[in-house]
């Protein structure tokens, strides 16, 4: 898991977003990657000020994912950042 948000609020996840993807631009390859799910927030007002999302980790899951798809991961190259 991991926590991410603003300091200052104003942006964040809120009721209902559980399950969203935390998406980073990666310049290298000039593509959008997915890091994370949205797993919980604070219990205040969504955007509050210190309080930040948290989130599910999505490289610690690569493996079980390709085995849940019954895929060998040979099929398609992931690009992982671990």
């Amino acid at each position: 898991m991991f926590c991410a948000g603003y300091y200052e609020g104003g942006k964040d996840t809120c009721l209902g977003d559980s399950g969203g993807a935390f998406v980073i631009f990666d310049d290298l390859s000039q593509r959008w990657v997915v890091q994370g799910l949205v797993s919980w927030g604070g219990p205040e007002e969504c955007g509050s000020k210190q309080v930040y999302g948290v989130y599910t980790k999505v490289s610690n899951y690569v493996d079980w994912v390709w085995e849940q798809m019954g895929l060998p991961q040979s099929v398609v190259e992931p690009q992982v950042e671990r």
